[in-house]
């Protein structure tokens, strides 16, 4: 790999969070969407995905 890697001991901390949501119907059950957030959190840096699943 060209590096190497520091000891486990000197990783920076890590947080990962995935939270999931979705509408449903209330009459035919179905789905009507979902969303899924994806939050990373490193040395200082935030990373938040988002993905949106919608029936049409």
């Amino acid at each position: 790999m060209g590096k190497e890697l520091p000891p486990r001991n000197k990783f920076p901390a890590l947080t990962d969070e995935t939270n999931v949501s979705s509408l449903i119907n209330g009459s035919s059950g179905w789905v009507i969407y979902s969303v899924e957030t994806k939050i990373s959190e490193a040395n200082g840096t935030l990373n938040v995905d988002e993905r949106v699943i919608e029936l049409q």
